[in-house]
């Protein structure tokens, strides 16, 4: 039956993929910008019906304005969650760029890479932030700097939120994201099943995605906090300790 189930999926997935990438890498092109913001949430939110994951939404922020969601960051599911809620685009390390599907469609989400091992990089990627702030966009950034277990959040980089924050400027709207998976086919996650859900230090990618998309069955609250108030930049180390303590507060309960 999960054989089946994946056989399915999978299909589904390239007949999507198909349909929709030829329409995004048009309006991408000729710069159609309502159609290249909104084709990636229709994407995610067809994505979500096959893989089976059920989105929970809590709070929301202005799609009007330039705004920072800062995240945590548990599984590959979480870019399929938070991209269908709204139009957005994430800011992501430079390998992903690299990786095969994933890399192509992240390009396809006007995806930020950060290489954050070169500091030359760093005023084109703020260039790149700003452009997209100075137009009202909204970008997620995963300030842990990595994926974690799920239950556990780790301390949120300050560097990286601070450069967010530089190329936001001081109108920027800066509001914590967080991400739990709570069920799975309708019985609470632990931490025995955290690991089947989340992805993290050496896991295979492909094992992952494989047994996810033969399982199904996902629930995750998505919690989008209220913003910060009085944000800048000279406070940005406060700013990400108060960013990680409402994920930390929702997530683990203190």
């Amino acid at each position: 039956m999960h054989k089946i189930r994946l056989f399915f999926t999978v299909f589904t997935l390239i007949l999507c993929i198909a349909s929709l990438t030829p329409l995004q890498m048009f309006a991408l092109k000729l710069n159609i910008r309502p159609l290249a913001r909104s084709i990636p949430v229709l994407f995610h939110r067809i994505l979500l019906q096959i893989v089976g994951v059920r989105v929970k939404q809590i709070g929301n922020f202005n799609h009007n304005l330039a705004t920072l969601l800062v995240s945590n960051h548990v599984s590959w599911i979480d870019i399929i969650a938070l991209g269908s809620l709204a139009p957005l685009a994430f800011i992501a390390k430079s390998e992903i760029a690299n990786w095969p599907v994933f890399g192509f469609l992240a390009k396809l989400q006007r995806t930020v890479f950060a290489d954050r091992s070169k500091k030359m990089d760093t005023k084109r990627i703020g260039a790149n932030m700003e452009d997209r702030f100075a137009k009202d966009e909204a970008l997620v950034l995963f300030a842990e700097g990595t994926t974690g277990m799920g239950r556990e959040v780790l301390p949120f980089k300050p560097a990286l939120v601070g450069a967010a924050m530089m190329a936001g400027g001081e109108n920027l709207n800066i509001q914590a994201v967080s991400i739990n998976y709570t069920h799975w086919h309708g019985l609470p996650i632990g931490k025995a099943e955290m690991p089947f859900i989340a992805w993290y230090g050496d896991m295979d990618m492909v094992s992952h995605v494989s047994h996810l998309l033969k399982s199904g069955g996902i629930d995750v609250t998505i919690t989008i906090h209220p913003p910060i108030e009085n944000a800048s930049l000279e406070h940005r180390k406060a700013i990400a300790l108060q960013l990680e303590s409402a994920v930390r507060l929702d997530i683990q309960g203190g």
